[in-house]
């Protein structure tokens, strides 16, 4: 058997039964760490078995979760320091607002509609962006679970958030927070937990599966859940030259197979969402609902017009129409 490397991608040779030369491939796929239970976790964990069975085992993938850090995937994949990588759209909408498209408020309101807006228009949208901006070859997409506030506590009204420090995951969202006189704060995942039992932060924003994976059950009392920014995407995506580097035949395959993958997340996500809620509940948090008035309130255009204003300036600046965009999206999900 003889073996050739392309950046992370090992390639061998291997002599069938029949006497034909199969190639064998083995990829580097490097994701974020440390959230095992959320939907972005889960979904990695199989993304390995999805695509060995799609090629009938010619294609191995290795899981690196700790080899480089959240923010700095895109840039691994565009200088191939490894094939592929698990994206998360959280860590790129200020830079790309295409990829915050579901955090904008109001816009796409739960999985159903995203996964409508994403066949029908948005995945290829994403797909581009990977392509052009980042040198990735996007091979399927989902979502991670639902991101309610945890805090100490009760945040139920509008008010509550005044003067709140709060740790977010994405643009669109600390904008929402500003205009509700809270106070967006950076910390990384890994150090919120911490944050919030020292009172560096009063609350955090953070999807479910990840905030049991990092022990946010031991920092906070409450889980509030507000209608804004509730859909996190992530995207599996391989390095063009390693992408290339592939026969013909097992693109088909991966292809067809990430295809398959796809759908079969979208299909449990709801089942999976209400397990992982049920396991932070049996951990020791309360699970508060938010008025019907206040999450009106929170999407008031008052709200929410400053911060499409600002996705808009940020889309002209990155040189696409924003409006289109959102008025594209609007006409398939015929608000």
């Amino acid at each position: 058997m003889r073996k050739l490397f392309h950046a992370g991608l090992a390639v061998c040779f291997a002599i069938t039964a029949s006497g034909a030369i199969a190639q064998e491939v083995t990829l580097r796929m490097a994701i974020l760490g440390g959230v095992g239970k959320s939907g972005y976790g889960v979904a990695m964990s199989k993304v390995p078995d999805a695509i060995y069975q799609a090629t009938n085992g010619r294609v191995q993938v290795e899981i690196y979760d700790s080899l480089i850090p959240g923010p700095q995937l895109p840039n691994a994949l565009r200088d191939g320091t490894v094939d592929m990588i698990g994206g998360v759209h959280v860590y790129m909408s200020g830079e790309e607002p295409r990829l915050g498209i579901g955090h904008l408020p109001g816009l796409l309101t739960n999985e159903k509609e995203y996964k409508n807006v994403l066949d029908a228009y948005m995945g290829e949208l994403i797909a581009e962006v990977w392509d052009t901006r980042y040198n990735g070859h996007a091979l399927t997409q989902g979502l991670w679970y639902e991101a309610p506030v945890f805090s100490n506590e009760l945040i139920v009204k509008l008010e509550d958030f005044r003067g709140l420090k709060v740790r977010t995951h994405n643009y669109e969202s600390a904008g929402m927070l500003t205009q509700v006189g809270a106070k967006p704060t950076q910390v990384p995942a890994g150090e919120m937990v911490n944050a919030l039992q020292r009172g560096v932060i009063d609350a955090l924003s953070a999807e479910y599966g990840s905030a049991v994976s990092l022990g946010v059950q031991d920092a906070a009392k409450y889980a509030s859940l507000w209608d804004f920014s509730v859909n996190l995407g992530w995207t599996v995506v391989m390095n063009n030259e390693s992408w290339a580097s592939l026969p013909e035949d097992l693109q088909v395959q991966i292809t067809e197979g990430m295809k398959n993958f796809q759908e079969e997340r979208f299909a449990n996500y709801i089942e999976e969402t209400a397990a992982i809620r049920q396991e932070m509940i049996d951990a020791g948090i309360e699970l508060v609902e938010v008025p019907e008035t206040e999450q009106n309130r929170a999407l008031s255009d008052e709200n929410v017009t400053a911060i499409y204003d600002d996705w808009y300036a940020r889309a002209a600046d990155v040189g696409f129409d924003g409006k289109a965009v959102v008025q594209k999206v609007r006409d398939i999900l015929g608000k």
